[in-house]
């Protein structure tokens, strides 16, 4: 065998660019596809606790005689009243804290929060569901209260926008709700717990609570949020899970009253 055969022949310079491009070329076209598969994974797991969620509202219903699970319930105590939310209402039958945070927010509520320590990224419908008890003094809600409880939003993957952000599109205008950005600040010291639009909740007639106006409890507009791709995942008072398209939301495209308004709910029981 002549010596030569024996030395093992090296990539060149040029070879080795050409596989790093390749590569390259690959992970720019194939890490986008991967997000989006574990982005749809989430979604599906955030649509899997709604499904649980809804269960367990269900049962709740059923041992309540029909009353409808409030955002959440004030009792007084020699140190003041003190609120129990519907996280805390549901874990007898949820079993786990877990299924309350949607897996695309990446913040440890557990951690964060200060008001409670069930927190979630869900919000109930504030105008169906307003809290119980001495804080409101409001009663407790039969599902009779619901006229059409499959097209009805118990509850949704929610956020806290500040005002300002409502003001980003052309000349000063709300962009696409789809568009409409989380506030990373009050992510990060509260728990949502309720979603309303702009909207009163008894009448649906537009006040200081409005698409521009912060709450005057709050200092924010807490909305349901577009997590997944454009759409926001909801449960109904049915129990059953959904994504809805965030436009649905948007208060100058579905008004209040319309075929369209799925947290609207003229009936007061």
């Amino acid at each position: 065998m002549k010596e030569g055969m024996n030395k093992r022949k090296g990539f060149t310079l040029i070879e080795l660019l050409v596989v790093i491009a390749i590569i390259a070329i690959l992970a720019a076209i194939l890490f986008p596809v991967f997000a989006k598969a574990r982005e749809r994974a989430k979604a599906t797991g955030c649509l899997s606790n709604m499904k649980q969620i809804g269960t367990s509202a269900r049962m709740y219903v059923d041992d309540y005689d029909g009353m409808l699970v409030p955002y959440g319930i004030a009792y007084k105590t020699p140190s003041g009243t003190v609120s129990e939310r519907f996280t805390k209402l549901l874990e007898p039958y949820t079993k786990n804290l877990e299924v309350f945070t949607c897996p695309s927010d990446y913040l440890d509520r557990t951690k964060l929060t200060k008001l409670a320590p069930y927190p979630t990224t869900y919000g109930v419908n504030w105008y169906i569901c307003r809290e119980t008890g001495d804080y409101w003094g409001t009663p407790g809600r039969s599902e009779k209260r619901v006229k059409e409880p499959s097209a009805t939003i118990w509850a949704a993957d929610s956020a806290a926008i500040l005002p300002a952000s409502l003001k980003t599109g052309p000349g000063g205008s709300e962009p696409p709700y789809e568009q409409l950005k989380e506030n990373m600040f009050y992510a990060k010291t509260l728990d949502i717990y309720y979603f309303y639009l702009p909207n009163d909740a008894e009448t649906g007639n537009q006040n200081s609570e409005g698409w521009s106006t912060p709450s005057s409890w709050s200092g924010m507009i807490v909305r349901p949020f577009a997590r997944h791709n454009g759409r926001v995942n909801c449960m109904f008072f049915d129990g059953h899970a959904q994504a809805v398209p965030a436009s649905q939301f948007d208060p100058r495209v579905t008004k209040w009253g319309s075929s369209g308004c799925m947290w609207d709910n003229p009936i007061k029981q």
